[in-house]
């Protein structure tokens, strides 16, 4: 497993941090470290970015369409918060947005049909998506162009989520598969999850806020037909459903130290 991190400047910290020994910690950009890796195996590559989609992830995609093998997982999570510019008209806003988008991405991969209201609240989203989605097609027509047809390779996505920390994000994730491979993708079923998406629509993952014994107790109590989630004092409603939803995949961890 590698981990490739970019400041340079606390790697120490970055070693010391280390969780487990099987992980190999790579210095450098993404840009300069992934070309660099085997592509032998099939591989989870996890793109997690805290910035918005610009040439540098583009370039990061691109690496990994001309280099995986067939069953090749991508995930790109990247901060989808649309840019914004107080005291301008709406008219002006756009034009500020749509610009600000073509020099981050490069004018020549953002669609001629785009415009700056297509790069407002989650259109932005769908945008991001849709330049992603066009490099990787322009990255394997490039790589399947000499290959026979039961080996030329497609890209399946699998989930689109989006979630917010402290800003609005966005998560892609899909396979690389043959046209001769295609039938052991549909096997896995992935298509019968609750989070599958293979289009532009998104999943909206809700993370409602529990205490500790509130989460116990909710855990307990789960999995059960909507029509009985459970019910707590002061909590609405709402956020029960939201929760049981993605109750299996809430981070549960604890500390002990003895001393």
């Amino acid at each position: 497993m590698f981990s490739i991190e970019k400041d340079t400047f606390n790697w120490k910290r970055f070693e010391f941090n280390q969780p487990y020994r099987c992980i190999n910690l790579k210095p450098g950009h993404s840009n300069d470290v992934l070309p660099t890796l085997s592509w032998e195996k099939r591989c989870i590559v996890w793109m997690d970015y805290d910035s918005k989609l610009d040439k540098t992830v583009l370039a990061d995609v691109a690496t990994f369409c001309t280099r995986a093998r067939s069953g090749s997982v991508l995930l790109v999570s990247m901060n989808v918060e649309p840019e914004r510019k107080s005291g301008v008209s709406p008219r002006e806003g756009a034009e500020f947005r749509l610009d600000a988008f073509r020099r981050a991405v490069g004018y020549e991969k953002v669609p001629r049909d785009i415009e700056g209201s297509d790069l407002r609240s989650n259109m932005f989203a769908r945008t991001c998506r849709r330049v992603i989605i066009d490099e990787i097609s322009s990255c394997l027509a490039d790589r399947n162009a000499p290959l026979p047809t039961e080996e030329k390779l497609l890209f399946r996505q699998i989930a689109l989520f989006t979630y917010a920390d402290d800003a609005a994000m966005l998560t892609l994730g899909g396979l690389l598969v043959t046209k001769q491979e295609e039938p052991f993708f549909d096997k896995c079923a992935f298509d019968e999850l609750p989070f599958f998406r293979e289009s532009d629509s998104s999943y909206a993952i809700k993370a409602p806020k529990f205490t500790p014994k509130e989460l116990r107790h909710l855990n307990s109590m789960l999995p059960r037909k909507p029509s009985r989630y459970p019910k707590v004092a002061g909590i609405p409603d709402e956020d029960i459903r939201d929760y049981a939803t993605i109750y299996r995949y809430y981070p549960s961890f604890g500390e002990i130290v003895f001393g």
